[in-house]
C-alpha cells in the first residue's frame, strides 16, 4: 500500500482538484481522503466535456473513486446535497454512494453561517462566509452537532435549539441585519427532518468501518483543502482558516499505524494568488484579465488577486511542511517575468503571538527593491524547473492548462 499526500504551498488555488484527478487516474486509486477543510472548498476538475468544482466530494470522482471525509472535516449537509445534485447531472447517475463520512464530523448549520456572516461584516478577516470557522469556534464553547447525531431526531432537535439560542446570545444586538433576523426564525423542525434524510442517504461510519475501508486500498490519495499560508497554526493571523489540516493527513496515517510508502507532493502555481483579506506582498493590482473561470469575485472575499511568484513565502511554507517533490501548475497563464525574494524574518509559529508578529512583518514590508528577474521564459517547462531549483526541491510535475491532458506528473518513486 502507498499514500500520496497533496500539500498546497500557497494561499489556496494551487490546482488541488486537477492534480488529485490526475493522480487518481494515473494510479487507479479507488479512494480519495479529505483530512480537513469543509464545504467552502472549490477544486475545479475539467476532463473532456465534463467540469465540476469539488467541495466535499473528492476530486477523483470522475473516475469513480470514493471519498472519505475524516472526523477533522466540517460538513454542511445542504452543501453536500447540492453538490451531489450537480455532480450526478454531470455524470448521469446519482453519486451519493461515493461518499463516506466519519461519524464525528462537525455539522455546519444555517445558524453557524449567520453568525459567521455577521462577524465577517464587522471584522473583515477574509472569511468566505460559509460558517466553517464559526462551526469550529462554537464546538470549542458548547456541545456541537456531529454527523452521528443526525440519525437521532430527538438529539438533533435539542442540539439545534441549543445552537440557535447560544448563537443568539453571542450576536451583538445592534448588528441586526438579515442574518441576525434569521437566527430568530423557527426552522428547527424542518432542519431536523432534512438532516435525518441526509443521514439515510450518505454512509456515516465509525472508526472500525473506516479502518476497514482504508486497509482495503492499494493507493490512498489525500486531497489538501487549503493553502499552508491560511493554515490555522501557520498562517498570518487573523487572516487564517479555522482549520489546522496541513499535517492532518500524516496524523491520520500515524494513528492507524500505516506502514506503506508515503509521498508528499507540494502544489504551487508559477505565480501567486489570493482570495480575501490579508497580507499579499507580491500582489500586482494591474493584472485583472487572467483566465480564471473558477475564481470569481464574491460578496465576502471580494476580487480574486494575483501577483508575482513569492519565493520567500513559498520557502516559509516548506519550513512549515516539508514535501518530497513539487508540482507547478498554471504555467500557461503566468503573465510575469519576475519573482519576489524579500528577507525572510518569518518564524515557524509555536504561539499565536508568533503568528501575529509574522503578520505585522508582512504588513510593514516594503517589497519594491526585492523583485528579481527569472532567467527562464514564462509559460515554459524551463520556468517550472527554475522554480523548483529556487525552492531546492525536485520537480514531480507541471501543467499548462486545466484539463487532465494538460498536465504531466512523473513521480519516479511510485512509477
Amino acid at each position: 500500500m502507498k499514500a500520496i499526500i497533496t500539500v498546497d504551498l500557497g494561499h489556496g488555488d494551487s490546482c488541488k482538484g486537477s492534480v488529485v484527478d490526475y493522480l487518481t487516474n494515473k494510479f487507479n486509486s479507488k479512494l480519495v481522503i479529505r483530512s480537513g477543510g469543509a464545504h467552502q472548498c472549490s477544486h475545479r476538475v475539467k476532463f473532456g466535456n465534463k467540469s465540476h468544482r469539488f467541495s466535499l466530494f473528492g476530486s477523483g470522482s470522475f473516475d469513480g473513486a470514493e471519498t472519505l471525509l475524516l472526523d477533522t472535516v466540517i460538513i454542511d449537509p445542504f452543501s453536500l446535497f447540492g453538490e451531489n445534485k450537480v455532480l450526478s447531472e454531470t455524470l448521469g447517475q446519482d453519486c451519493s454512494h461515493l461518499v463516506n463520512i466519519h461519524e464525528d464530523c462537525l455539522i455546519t448549520t444555517p445558524f453557524h453561517v449567520a453568525w459567521n456572516r455577521i462577524t465577517e461584516r464587522k471584522n473583515k478577516h477574509g472569511s468566505c462566509g460559509a460558517g466553517v470557522y464559526a462551526t469550529k469556534q462554537y464546538s470549542e464553547m458548547f456541545t456541537p452537532l456531529r454527523a452521528f447525531h443526525l440519525k437521532d431526531k430527538v438529539a438533533t432537535k435539542q442540539i439545534l435549539r441549543d445552537i440557535q439560542k447560544n448563537i443568539q446570545n453571542l450576536v451583538e444586538k445592534d448588528v441586526f441585519d438579515r442574518y441576525t433576523a434569521f437566527l430568530y426564525e423557527d426552522r428547527i423542525g424542518d432542519l431536523t427532518e432534512t438532516y435525518f434524510e441526509f443521514s439515510n442517504k450518505y454512509r456515516i461510519l465509525g472508526h472500525d468501518s473506516i479502518l476497514g475501508l482504508v486497509n482495503s486500498q492499494e493507493t490512498l490519495i489525500f486531497e489538501a483543502n487549503q493553502g499552508i499560508l491560511l493554515d490555522e497554526n501557520f498562517g498570518f493571523f487573523p487572516h487564517v482558516s479555522g482549520d489546522c489540516s496541513t499535517k492532518m493527513a500524516e496524523a491520520f496515517l500515524n494513528k492507524i499505524e500505516f506502514r506503506g510508502e508515503i509521498t508528499k507532493l507540494g502544489l504551487i502555481r508559477s505565480y501567486s494568488t489570493r482570495h480575501g483579506a490579508g497580507p499579499f506582498p507580491s500582489f500586482d493590482p494591474t493584472v485583472k484579465n487572467l483566465r480564471e473561470e473558477a475564481n470569481i469575485s464574491n460578496e465576502w472575499q471580494g476580487d480574486f488577486k494575483v501577483g508575482k511568484f513569492d519565493l520567500t513565502l513559498s520557502k516559509y511554507a516548506l519550513q512549515c511542511q516539508s514535501v518530497d517533490q513539487v508540482v507547478i501548475s498554471c504555467l500557461d497563464n503566468d503573465p510575469f517575468d519576475e519573482y519576489l525574494n524579500f528577507p525572510n524574518k518569518l518564524k515557524v509559529p509555536s504561539t499565536l503571538e508568533d503568528q501575529i508578529e509574522n503578520t505585522e512583518y508582512l504588513k510593514k514590508l516594503g517589497v519594491e527593491s526585492y523583485f528579481k528577474p527569472f532567467s527562464s521564459k514564462r509559460n515554459t517547462i524551463d520556468r517550472a524547473l527554475e522554480i523548483s531549483n529556487l525552492l531546492n526541491t525536485s520537480l514531480a510535475g507541471f501543467s499548462f492548462g486545466p484539463d487532465r491532458e494538460n498536465r504531466s506528473i512523473f513521480i519516479r518513486s511510485l512509477d
